[in-house]
């Protein structure tokens, strides 16, 4: 609606300028241009914008102020006489016409900012509109506590040791933050001094009543009135009144002694002097004598408080008196009260003493209510304590105040007393319970209220817009670079823009108010997106960075997220988004240096598109200096035209900013102090440095010497000049711990994390209380507020893991803080252990700290919060983010191993709230540090191997950790730990996956899809970098092998790669495609483009200095240095190559294939010539070739497995290298230093070039596809995933191997008792099907049958002992397992084709009849036909594909061969329901095989192919109410639709029905989706895979598994049908096959190698499995058994099956062991 609006004022707009424009023309005005200095937002009304945001165009204002009258045709007449002079009335129609049209643009401008203003600011983030009101969002519960100090010690220590902890924790599960602001004690001299602490103290519970999303206010206030305070400045107007009415002469030079006037405050203001000014002694170091200097100051202050009372009372109205008479207390009382929600927000604990106005006065009753001194004084203030006590009662509401009577003791509060303790212990108990109460009623209104909910996801948009306006503040001086970014954004430049200078010089103040604006430029019509790199965690590095921009274009367009590591890819096809939809999106991108260099972050030609569409605009500033990596690739990409420099403040600029400044401040300075401040500009006029000295000059009182009025000539300097005077103030070590703590901690840190810290830190403590004990060692909370509120300009807060953290304001901060405090390696590392400490919880909770001062050694409970790892659902990031960081940087390795590394709780947590690469990098710089830990070592190699299972799920942790370091003793300890994981795991019966410490070293993970290409390149300093490829994610990577980090990311020129390589001995990088090849630099940039469609690239001469091609007929030669063409020649006629070829490059030679790699050729490079065309041997394809590195010899991989030796001078065959001929289907062949690289798809073979000596390595069971190395000692693999794989060849395989089986399994069956399966396997010769009854529990074969026949079809019946198979000669036959015996042979024939069901408990067995026309029914004990389902008629003959029972055998539903879907009553013995395509939907073309069945028979389930989408789905029909509904989410087409997907996606897999009520279908998208069967309705999506999946499940079990065995993702998850939660995923490096369930609904069996393996939950009872039935175990394990019979062929006389075999099919033993064969692949 508000969009709509602004649209509405741009049309607006636009006519308005037309009729400007038109105005002008007849009356004769001159058009007005605008200033170009004017502000950015100023409107000339000539010149509106359109509503799409462009400029109207200047030069027909131009002509008209420039050209005289126009003649007839519309063309100007030089010769013209210039137009008549205006005449008085012309004149004043003019001006009153352009006050008219200037007053509309002010009336449309003022509309426009209250409709963008009032903009909810849910929406406002996302769109950009950074004028909107955004609401604090952070989760933080922040109360103050309001109490007089002496009479409230025992209630607030209490609260402190016990409620508090309890309400932080109670918070913290909620996701809020608990802060407890207290500023009633522990206030030394110099905090008092300078008479700050009420302007603090009232600061602070504004803040509280900002910031709290709950209670912001708690009053203790009792009998004690309180403490009044002096008001440190009096307006200038008031104090000359009060002055006025003093009368006595010595009071009023005692109250000018103490007050000043200053008049550089606008208006002018009386200071309170103070302290130390007139009693130096106040701030001494000597005890005795600041004890003195506190009692005169005590004095001296009551008397001007009671001077300026009176004088107030007598000079001012009563309500301006008030404000000098009232104490501190009942001030901070009357904020909270006229706060609008004090009812809900504020609370009152009363205490009441009985009589207590009846004890006799003395000091201890003093410090409980007032009694000592001047009675009159304190019957008044006795007095204001009741009428505050009824102003409380009335305004609050009587649950929110909680009063307590008690007796008055001697000593006041005593815990020594019973009623006093048990009082103590019920306000503790009660204010713990009414804040909670009033925390979750608080939390609850906040997220029902959608207009102060804010989305999780939200949160990053929201920090960059609040940033903005706080980096808008008082700019000044540069509208001129402003009005160039709204004509970049308005214009048509498809390149980003550059904002550009040196650190200091206000780029991101410019970048913000460009920011805040740019919504206002487009007027609506799109977003605008902010990004402050480095002030949030997200915007750090550019992997965060550009998933945070995504997610708000997702968010503005309403998308379905979507998860890519292409992200660079997803940014630019959002970005095509707004040109279909005619929408404008300008992204802002301030200080690109300050990107983590990570993942290539400074490197912006790699993920910033550098020709944008249109309607695409992007604003960059950085720092221009080239230290940083960043400006010279800007520079390579970037026209020089889309460079602004920011220039220095020119001198009118300087002063017009400072006059400003002080303005907006109420301020000015003397003549005197003005002049020197500008003159210390003309040293250096940085913004920076402007602002530093503006925030001093600030301060300077009119009355102040001038020679105290100085200022430093550099930023540095003036950083270290305010440090300086903060250590003079604050305390010189409270200050250096303090700034250091936030100088090194690795995430920043909160107020009260810095509290807490600095309360365990000693040596401050000891330095904070020099003359005092205080109630609680603490530190005292007004310092850190103090501190906090003089660095105010300098800090910046920033959400991280939902706390406000602080950070400095800028660079130079942060590098003059690590200079002063962090310098010394034994002071860094004091710093990082007080923050390991903290984070450890080490002194959390009521753990005392020791502590040594002056009066000795003792301990004391500090109250710092505890730090759990996880309470409830929230985890604790900041510890999992910054605890690793600090033990390590403190050097603490036995808390690091015991805490964290070797801490599975921590590293699981870790996994699951943060990036593996985080967890990793913890390792790393463990390591780094404790190059000898060989454990942690390990551990980290485990971790990284299994890196691309923990991305997709970390719960996964335990069980590859303890498969992979089952073997190292020093972890066994951390194992137990895996074992007990509070996540549920899945463990498999064997230990299969690689160890760490053996040949694999690491992996390496970053694509997102197959990868398609890999090169590798030693650099002459001996960095190894892998060069990777891949199609589907079309990305380039270059990896750094040793390191095991990826270096850079590069978006591929154009779609469908064919490979990278490298090219000029690493210098360049080639991308291969069809008909283009780019040179790259190793940055990424192209340094030239061939044209040429290649069937084969590859490099050639010294350091691969050419690029070689062979084309359909030509051969071509480039420089690969310049991409200059050197040679183009024709290729020899026999050669005629075709799509497919082979090249192989040397320095001299390139040898080729043509005719489909059916015939070879070399090129002599230094010859310039063609050798012969030879044929291969018997007409074989040539595979692979390499060229030996002397250059005699090319080795071939020829037809399946043969490897020639060919001589390159004649390419006659010189030997077969028969070494290698067990290698079948060898997929590349390389040549290095006089020895041979092979491989296939399962194993890496080293040999000389003889092809002797051969040694093999690094077994791989995803398919090998490539393998490449530099020295025969380290090498790097890919495989048909997205995983590079990185081994040692001198290393030793430490791999758990399976027993090698002679044959093959064709089939796992689930045998009713749990602890068995039954395998069928088939001998190599395929002519006997082999049975084995396998032990699960003992892992064990225990039985062994061989038949004299194939088998293809088996039911195994629910007694574990009879098994039904097929023979050969088309028989059934059962056999007895327990006997290895036949006891039943069945009667008939099976049909050629055919399919086995057992129905009816087992009772029943169904098959299709001889001719497949109909189906029958045998008896199970008996083997006799008891009846024909008649499915064919005389008129329609069926035959039948494939069937389905229910459990019970009445219903059975077929599909036959002319897809028609039958649906059959097995009693009643005919078709109930016949369907055809028609009958089933209009968009239906076919009717497919996969079918299912309800077990009660209630619903069948069949396929369908629909006409459009074109692809499968399933339909149901209804048994009972005879409906079909066709099951197709019609919602994710219309996604898919708009997103541009493959609708091939939403093709059906396979199904499964769920306890008769859902149905589960598999789907090639990787989804799940849930069919209601009753109502034909999408019930529910199971997300998690990407491909095409089974779905395995035992009739009502537990457990559904779906497993996506493509080798890419080769995945599986463990479903809670009850739930539908995924209780487990696993991904493996081993593809498992034959998946089954187990009977038991909560294992799972599979094959790996021919070896049967059980899958199961961490949680599964094995030690049940040992109460079950044990099968006795036979003295002989094989047993030979004869099914196969002479009688077979005869024909049973009482065989109702009189159905003749289908017509054209032969029977013969050939075709049926064919059959077989195909039905075992097909198992």
């Amino acid at each position: 609606m508000y969009r709509k609006y602004l649209q509405e004022i741009a049309i607006r707009e636009k006519q308005m300028g037309n009729n400007c424009s038109s105005s002008a023309s007849t009356s004769g005005m001159i058009t007005r241009h605008p200033d170009p200095q004017s502000s950015e937002n100023s409107r000339t009304p000539p010149e509106p914008p359109t509503p799409l945001g462009h400029h109207a165009t200047e030069s027909g204002n131009q002509n008209a102020q420039n050209s005289g009258p126009s003649n007839s045709t519309g063309t100007q007449n030089p010769a013209q006489a210039p137009p008549k002079e205006l005449t008085e009335e012309q004149k004043k129609f003019k001006e009153k016409q352009k006050r008219e049209l200037e007053a509309l643009v002010e009336t449309v401008d003022q509309t426009e900012k209250m409709i963008v203003m009032a903009f909810p600011f849910q929406e406002a983030i996302i769109l950009g509109n950074f004028y909107a009101t955004f609401p604090n969002t952070m989760k933080t519960i922040r109360i103050f506590t309001s109490s007089t100090f002496t009479d409230t010690k025992y209630e607030r220590n209490y609260w402190m040791e016990k409620a508090y902890p309890k309400i932080k924790e109670h918070c913290f599960k909620k996701g809020y933050e608990f802060q407890v602001v207290d500023m009633r004690w522990g206030i030394r001299n110099q905090s008092t001094d300078d008479h700050m602490t009420t302007e603090l103290c009232l600061h602070e519970l504004r803040e509280c009543q900002k910031l709290s999303k709950g209670p912001n206010f708690i009053s203790l206030f009792a009998h004690k009135y309180g403490y009044r305070s002096l008001s440190r400045e009096i307006n200038g107007e008031e104090f000359r009144k009060i002055q006025g009415a003093v009368t006595n002469q010595a009071d009023l030079e005692h109250l000018l002694r103490w007050y000043e006037l200053d008049s550089n405050a606008v208006p002018g203001v009386f200071l309170l002097n103070p302290i130390s000014r007139n009693i130096p002694d106040f701030l001494s170091k000597d005890f005795e004598t600041q004890k003195k200097a506190k009692s005169e100051w005590w004095t001296e202050s009551e008397r001007l408080m009671e001077i300026i009372a009176t004088g107030a009372t007598e000079g001012l109205d009563r309500d301006s008196a008030r404000k000098y008479k009232i104490s501190v207390t009942e001030l901070e009382t009357e904020v909270a009260l006229n706060e609008n929600n004090a009812t809900k927000k504020s609370f009152w604990f009363r205490k009441d003493f009985k009589h207590i106005e009846k004890q006799n006065n003395c000091y201890t009753l003093s410090r409980y209510i007032e009694c000592l001194g001047d009675e009159k004084v304190w019957q008044k203030a006795r007095a204001m304590n009741k009428d505050l006590k009824d102003r409380m009662t009335s305004k609050l509401n009587a649950d929110h105040v909680h009063t307590y009577e008690l007796n008055w003791m001697e000593k006041g509060i005593d815990p020594d007393c019973r009623e006093h303790a048990d009082y103590l212990e019920k306000i503790t108990t009660d204010f713990q319970n009414q804040m909670i109460a009033s925390i979750d009623e608080s939390i609850k209104e906040r997220e029902n209220d959608k207009k102060l909910t804010l989305k999780p996801d939200h949160e990053e948009f929201m920090e960059h817009a609040v940033l903005i306006r706080k980096k808008c503040d008082g700019v000044r001086g540069r509208d001129h670079i402003v009005k160039k970014i709204k004509d970049y954004v308005l214009g048509d430049s498809k390149e980003p823009l550059i904002v550009h200078g040196e650190s200091g010089c206000g780029k991101t103040s410019i970048v913000a108010l460009a920011a805040r604006e740019a919504f206002s430029w487009i007027h609506g019509n799109g977003m605008v997106i902010m990004r402050f790199l480095g002030s949030t965690q997200d915007s750090s590095n550019v992997v965060s960075l550009l998933q945070s921009m995504n997610s708000q274009i997702e968010k503005y367009f309403k998308l379905r997220a979507v998860k890519s590591q292409d992200i660079k890819e997803l940014i630019k096809t959002y970005l095509r988004f707004f040109v279909l939809k005619k929408k404008t999106i300008v992204i802002f991108i301030d200080s690109i240096d300050q990107l983590d260099k990570s993942h290539n972050g400074r490197l912006v030609s790699s993920w910033i598109p550098n020709n944008l569409l249109k309607s695409a605009k992007i604003i960059m500033s950085t720092i221009d200096h080239p230290d940083f990596g960043v400006f010279p690739d800007i520079k390579s990409f970037v026209s020089e035209d889309n460079f602004i420099s920011v220039p220095l403040l020119t001198p009118e600029n300087r002063i017009d900013v400072l006059d400003h400044w002080f303005q907006i401040n109420n301020r000015k300075l003397t003549d005197e102090q003005r002049s020197y401040v500008l003159s210390m500009f003309e040293k250096c006029s940085l913004p920076l440095y402007i602002k530093l000295c503006f925030r001093k000059a600030i301060t300077w009182t009119s009355f102040r010497p001038i020679e105290e009025c100085q200022l430093e000539d550099t930023i540095r300097g003036c950083i270290d000049k305010l440090f300086r005077s903060l250590e003079n103030k604050h305390g010189e070590l409270f200050v250096a711990r303090a700034l250091g703590y936030v100088t090194v901690a690795k995430h920043g840190l909160s107020e009260f994390e810095l509290e807490d810290i600095l309360s365990c830190d000693d040596d401050v403590l000891n330095d904070v209380y020099q003359f005092w004990t205080p109630p609680i060692r603490r530190l005292p909370p007004l310092l850190i507020v103090r501190l906090r509120h003089d660095l105010n300009r300098y800090l910046v807060n920033r959400g991280d893991s939902g706390v406000q953290i602080m950070g400095w304001y800028h660079r130079q901060f942060w590098e003059a803080a690590q200079d002063r405090y962090t310098n010394d390696k034994d002071t860094c590392q004091r710093l990082h252990a007080g923050i390991a400490d903290y984070f450890m919880g080490r002194w959390s909770g009521d753990v005392p700290k020791p502590y040594k001062d002056k009066h000795g050694e003792s301990e004391a409970i500090r109250y710092v919060a505890s730090q759990p790892i996880q309470l409830g659902n929230q985890m604790n990031e900041r510890k999992l983010k910054s605890l690793p960081y600090h033990l390590a940087m403190s050097e603490n390795l036995p808390d690091l191993k015991k805490e964290c590394l070797l801490n599975f709780d921590f590293l699981i947590h870790k996994l699951l709230c943060l990036h593996t690469q985080d967890l990793l990098d913890d390792f790393d710089l463990t390591i780094s540090l404790f190059p000898g830990e060989q454990d942690l070592r390990s551990l980290s190699q485990a971790i990284n191997i299994s890196a691309a299972a923990l991305t997709q799920d970390p719960r996964q942790l335990p069980g590859h950790l303890l498969d992979r370091l089952e073997h190292i003793q020093g972890l066994q300890d951390f194992l137990t730990q895996c074992r007990q994981s509070p996540y549920p795991y899945l463990l498999c019966s064997h230990f299969l996956l690689k160890k760490p410490g053996g040949q694999l070293v690491r992996t390496l993970t970053g694509h997102n899809s197959v990868i398609d290409s890999l090169d590798l390149h030693q650099y002459p300093e001996g960095k190894l970098v892998a060069l990777t490829a891949s199609e589907g994610d079309n990305l380039i990577k270059t990896w750094d092998v040793h390191a095991g980090k990826e270096i850079k990311s590069i978006l591929a020129m154009q779609s469908k790669i064919c490979k990278a390589e490298f090219a000029v001995d690493g210098e360049i990088f080639l991308q291969v495609y069809q008909d283009k090849i780019y040179g790259c630099n190793s940055g990424g940039d192209v340094k030239y483009t061939i044209e040429f469609p290649a069937i084969a690239v590859t490099t050639a001469g010294h350091k691969q200095s050419y690029i070689v091609a062979i084309g359909e007929k030509e051969f071509v030669l480039w420089d690969a240095t310049t991409g200059s063409e050197l040679k183009r020649k024709e290729l020899p006629p026999k050669l005629k190559p075709n799509s497919l070829e082979c090249i192989s490059g040397s320095e001299n030679f390139v040898a080729f294939t043509g005719e489909i790699m059916g015939c070879l050729c070399v090129y002599n490079v230094r010859e310039d010539t063609f050798s012969r065309v030879v044929k291969m041997k018997d007409n074989e394809a040539i595979n692979s070739m390499a060229i030996t590195s002397d250059e005699t010899h090319i080795i071939i991989h020829i037809g399946l497995d043969n490897v020639v030796l060919v001589d390159i001078a004649n390419l006659n065959e010189i030997r077969t290298l028969e070494a290698l001929k067990h290698l079948l289907r060898l997929d590349k062949v390389y040549s290095l230093y006089g020895s041979m690289v092979v491989c296939n798809d399962k194993i890496v073979c080293i040999s000389n070039e003889t092809g002797s000596d051969v040694s093999s390595h690094f077994p791989h069971s995803i398919s090998l596809v490539d393998v490449r190395t530099c020295d025969l000692k380290l090498f790097v693999t890919r495989s048909q995933d997205n995983i590079l794989r990185v081994w040692d060849r001198a290393r030793k395989d430490v791999q758990n191997k399976l027993p090698q089986q002679s044959n093959r399994i064709r089939k796992i069956i689930s045998m009713e008792n749990p602890r068995y399966a039954l395998i069928r396997r088939q001998d190599k010769a395929q002519t006997t099907g082999i049975y084995e009854i396998y032990d699960l529990l003992e892992d064990d074969v225990i039985k062994r049958i061989a038949l004299d026949t194939n088998v293809s079809e088996e039911v195994l019946l629910d007694d574990d002992d009879t098994l039904i198979v097929s023979t050969k000669k088309d028989k059934l036959k059962a056999i007895s397992l327990e006997t290895a015996t036949i006891v039943t042979e069945f009667e008939g024939f099976l049909a050629p084709f055919y399919e086995v069901r057992a129905i009816n408990g087992g009772n029943e067995i169904v098959t299709q009849t001889r001719g497949r026309q109909n189906l029958k029914c045998f008896d199970a004990k008996t083997g006799k036909v008891t009846k024909i389902i008649q499915l064919s008629t005389s008129d329609k003959k069926y035959l039948v594909e494939t069937f389905v029972a229910s459990s019970d055998g009445q219903i059975i539903a077929c599909v036959t061969e002319d897809e028609t879907f039958l649906v059959c009553d097995a009693e009643k013995k005919r078709v109930i329901k016949t369907l055809r395509d028609k009958d089933i939907g209009k968009d239906v073309s076919d009717i497919g095989l996969e079918i299912d069945i309800s077990r009660n028979g209630m619903y069948v389930i069949g396929s369908v192919q629909l006409k459009r989408p074109n692809v499968t789905t399933p339909f149901v029909w209804n048994k009972e109410e005879e409906t079909c509904s066709i099951l197709f989410d019609e919602e994710e087409l219309k996604s898919y639709k708009q997103q541009g997907k493959s609708m091939n996606d939403l093709e059906m897999y396979n199904t499964k029905v769920i306890k008769d009520e859902l149905l589960a279908v598999g789907y090639m998208d990787g989804a799940i989706r849930l069919w209601d069967l009753k109502l034909g309705k999408l019930h529910m999506k199971l997300s998690g895979h990407t491909d095409v999946l089974d779905l395995v499940m035992a009739p009502g079990g537990t457990f559904l598994m779906s497993y996506c065995d493509m080798e890419e993702e080769n995945l599986m998850r463990i479903w809670d049908v009850d739930s539908w939660e995924c209780m487990a995923t696993y991904r493996s490096e081993i593809v498992f096959g034959r998946m089954t369930a187990g009977t038991d609904g909560k294992s799972f069996l599979a094959e790996i190698d021919d070896n049967v393996v059980q899958l199961t939950l961490n949680d599964y009872d094995r030690e049940e499995l040992e109460k079950l039935e044990i099968k006795n175990k036979p003295k002989e394990l094989d047993y030979k058994l004869k099914v196969l019979s002479d009688d077979d062929n005869r024909v049973s006389e009482g065989d109702p099956d009189k159905e003749e075999k289908e017509k054209d099919f032969v029977f013969s033993d050939d075709d049926d062991e064919n059959k077989e064969e195909d039905d075992g692949k097909e198992e």
